[in-house]
């Protein structure tokens, strides 16, 4: 598996689809992703249950075996990879796609950032795990926030959770059959949540690769 220590100079010429799932722990599949490559982006719905919340953004819905399927065979056209944030979204593609396993391996970034930082500037990465306010890692949205990264992380999606807003936007629907306006903003701020992950992913990767010592030497 591909990361950004080890990535290799060629590979950095393929096209990168960076996807982000969103859901709960207990769905048994992702209810939703972002998937962006260059700077194109489109946020596509698996669940059923939130295709009346698509058609208010007017974001295509598909089962994930059939996108997960549909985006091995994009990514294999183009010569492309797969990046996430860590290697859930591999495990997702594998539970559905199993044979597709060993490709997988060899074409998928897991952009988690945290080894990387403490290589090339353990500054930065002790200052953020200093100020952690719970028992968790250092998190992507962690080094978004910090100033020297360069990217403008919106406040207003800090302080909430997507799966618990997640919960909350299935409740009204069951319960109304329809988007109600304060379910709109929830849904709203969850695409847009979504998406900064995505895109943010992104910002950070091409940080690392621009300042990385090692393959400044190589090049």
């Amino acid at each position: 598996m591909l990361n950004p220590s080890k990535i290799k100079l060629p590979d950095l010429d393929r096209p990168i689809h960076w996807i982000d799932f969103e859901g709960r722990k207990r769905d048994a599949e992702p209810a939703l992703v972002t998937e962006r490559v260059n700077r194109s982006m489109e946020t596509i719905v698996h669940d059923p249950m939130l295709a009346m919340a698509a058609r208010y953004n007017k974001l295509r819905v598909q089962g994930f075996g059939e996108y997960a399927r549909h985006l091995s065979e994009r990514v294999r056209d183009s010569n492309g990879l797969i990046g996430a944030y860590s290697q859930h979204e591999f495990k997702e593609i594998c539970r559905v796609l199993p044979d597709e396993r060993e490709w997988l391996e060899q074409n998928y970034i897991n952009a988690n950032a945290n080894s990387w930082f403490k290589r090339v500037d353990p500054e930065l990465f002790n200052d953020l795990e200093k100020n952690l306010r719970t028992d968790d890692s250092v998190g992507l949205k962690d080094y978004l926030q910090h100033p020297k990264i360069g990217y403008r992380y919106p406040e207003k999606l800090l302080g909430k959770g997507p799966a618990k807003t997640l919960k909350i936007i299935r409740e009204s629907l069951a319960k109304h059959g329809k988007l109600t306006g304060a379910a709109i903003k929830r849904w709203n701020w969850l695409i847009e949540y979504n998406r900064h992950d995505v895109k943010g992913m992104q910002h950070l990767f091409r940080y690392m690769i621009n300042r990385d010592p090692q393959r400044r030497k190589a090049a």
